[in-house]
């Protein structure tokens, strides 16, 4: 199989892939029965997650963070982190939410995480001193609404928290997913 570019297409876990041109036909069964398949979807939601915070880097200083798509991205990229954080903690956000309807809240995935996962992100996120739940509850659902951002009469988001949080994630994922690969 060969992408767009011509290039082969390989998966890890198989060494081939089956892709259809319906998007909705590639989706695939997630089961979560081992430490393994937790660890191995921890992995693939990191390598998904640093791809929208590589765009938002790159197309950030590109549009000098004036664009919504940017704070969109980098919202999604936070979800998945997070989702990458609680995978690796071996918890099944697909079944276990409290609130299923809410997973791809932030502040509803950070709540999902053990409490030293919580703390870890609290202390290395740049935000005034206890003002990190709301700050984070500020931006819960920022990929659902920013995407739709014609259907919202404007928009505030706090980009020194957003990007901060971001950083934060992206280098507590690699050292999550890094630990994970020398086990």
């Amino acid at each position: 199989c060969r992408n767009i570019l011509g290039e082969e297409l390989q998966m890890e876990e198989d060494h081939h892939v089956i892709a259809y041109m319906d998007v909705e036909r590639n989706r695939v069964e997630i089961r979560l029965t081992c430490t393994e398949e937790y660890h191995r979807l921890a992995k693939r939601f990191f390598k998904n997650a640093l791809e929208f915070s590589e765009l938002c880097k790159v197309a950030g200083s590109a549009l000098q963070l004036k664009n919504m798509a940017v704070y969109a991205n980098a919202c999604l990229a936070c979800e998945l982190y997070l989702k990458c954080l609680l995978l690796a903690e071996e918890f099944n956000f697909y079944k276990n939410m409290r609130f299923p309807e809410n997973k791809h809240s932030l502040y509803d995935l950070y709540n999902h995480l053990s409490k030293e996962g919580q703390m870890c992100l609290q202390r290395n996120c740049i935000v005034d001193e206890g003002c990190f739940e709301k700050e984070l509850k500020s931006i819960s659902k920022g990929f659902e609404v920013i995407r739709y951002i014609a259907e919202c009469r404007g928009m505030m988001v706090n980009l020194v928290f957003l990007l901060s949080f971001l950083g934060c994630l992206e280098q507590i994922s690699k050292y999550v997913i890094d630990r994970l690969e020398t086990q």
